[in-house]
């Protein structure tokens, strides 16, 4: 690496596992920002020559510094691995299914830069549908400014009563940078900054518990793609013990009273497990088991609807989440169950004789809309406000 870049503003990190032709266009987006001061860490989970073959293809850029694990990592413990490779001021993690959006990192360093008692930074991000070429989510939370400096107390109780449909204050390593020294100083409290179940919001709660502030930039600064890979989504559509397994924990539902793997419930978990063992800004900060119950109900429709579970394991999940409620408070059994009856009405008129036509109408009227159309955006990179250079 350069000496110029020695000790650079931004250590940007991609882990990475199996997904190269994602993974170039992941730093093919860091390379092409109008913001240089960075170092850019591709970490290699011990995958085939795929991955190293893409990080070549960039050799010629001094700013890349590339690492190999000994061995394949599960996913806290590689987050780990490749954040201590840093050596920069602020450390921002990208997946490698993400891209940085044009002007990403200058947007990010103003507010840095504007606000340098504040630690932690996070923003939005969109989805990218590469088969219509169209990219969604792009609305703002309307509650909020387009930069906030928010209370970590403010973003903790946001994800626990589900204000929004997603927490996307939430600093979750993915949408998000922190200041290297604060993340030295989880880590000599903890052992790590990235903790089983779920690494990016456990690192999250961590940050959030011994800062008192965050930045948030309410507008997309990356675009997601290969919705059909991530982690969380096969997660939530499976029942999770391969991954578990992986993550030798003594309890892994020690916190939780549903004792079967869900995945709102273990980033729940994770929420718990930081309060007890920080006992900082999320002291205060009480648990909603109201949305709690919802939550994984909702994830257990979507299991049975994706049919991916056979009926035993289904009904394995169901008996837990259903012991877990009766042992809950009455008054939180009987406003899940209230709210679970609006959710099943919705379900039923869905496959009633109304739910057909209402999908068509609702098809009808988007394929008329499309006639003609051509996508928005040919590829993500195009999407994320880059020009395509065209080959001769």
């Amino acid at each position: 690496m350069c000496e110029s870049l020695k000790y650079p503003f931004f250590s940007i990190v991609i882990p990475t596992k199996g997904r190269p032709d994602l993974l170039q266009d992941a730093i093919s987006s860091v390379l092409r920002q109008d913001f240089s001061d960075y170092e850019l860490i591709v970490s290699d989970n011990f995958n085939d020559n795929r991955t190293r073959k893409v990080v070549e293809l960039f050799k010629g850029n001094s700013s890349i510094r590339y690492f190999r694990t000994e061995c394949e990592l599960n996913m806290p413990l590689h987050w780990e691995f490749a954040t201590k490779k840093t050596l920069g001021k602020y450390v921002l993690i990208l997946t490698d299914r993400s891209v940085l959006k044009q002007h990403a990192l200058t947007t990010i360093h103003k507010e840095l830069v504007d606000h340098p008692e504040v630690a932690i930074c996070s923003w939005r991000w969109s989805l990218y549908d590469a088969k219509n070429g169209i990219e969604f989510y792009k609305t703002i939370d309307q509650r909020l400014q387009e930069v906030e400096i928010l209370p970590t107390s403010f973003v903790a109780r946001d994800f626990v009563r589900k204000s929004t449909n997603y927490p996307y204050s939430l600093p979750r390593g993915l949408n998000s940078c922190y200041r290297a020294d604060l993340a030295e100083h989880v880590r000599e409290k903890h052992g790590a900054l990235f903790l089983p179940i779920s690494p990016d919001y456990s690192s999250a709660f961590l940050l959030l518990a011994y800062a008192p502030s965050i930045i948030h930039i309410n507008k997309s600064l990356f675009i997601s793609q290969g919705l059909a890979v991530s982690n969380g989504g096969n997660a939530m559509a499976s029942n999770g013990d391969s991954y578990l397994n992986t993550l030798n924990l003594p309890d892994p539902y020690k916190y939780v009273p549903i004792k079967r793997f869900i995945v709102e419930s273990g980033i729940f978990s994770d929420f718990l497990m930081v309060k007890e063992i920080t006992n900082g800004n999320l002291a205060n900060v009480e648990m909603d088991w109201e949305e709690y119950f919802v939550a994984c109900y909702r994830e257990i429709y979507e299991k049975i609807s994706r049919n991916v579970l056979n009926k035993t394991a289904i009904a394995k999940i169901v008996l837990s989440w259903d012991l877990a409620l009766k042992n809950s408070n009455t008054n939180i059994q009987i406003n899940v169950k209230r709210r679970l009856r609006r959710f099943k009405l919705l379900v039923v008129l869905k496959r009633s004789m109304f739910g057909p036509p209402l999908l068509y109408i609702k098809h009808s009227v988007k394929a008329l809309r499309s006639v003609g159309r051509q996508p928005d955006h040919k590829t993500v990179i195009e999407a994320a406000g880059f020009r395509i250079e065209i080959k001769k």
